[in-house]
């Protein structure tokens, strides 16, 4: 393989990583909407600038 064939394989399966991990991150959301909601608010005070 030369290099631009492994840049755009590299490229697609991150974009398609990506696209799955943000499909499964809004499917846990639904199954677990309160968890996942308060666990959030945690991080989002914990991680704010003040």
């Amino acid at each position: 393989m030369n290099p631009r064939q492994v840049f755009v394989s590299v490229l697609m399966f991150g974009v398609a990583g990506l696209l799955l991990f943000m499909y499964l991150q809004a499917w846990i959301e639904e199954q677990h909407t309160g968890y996942w909601y308060k666990l959030g608010i945690i991080l989002d005070n914990a991680t704010s600038v003040k």
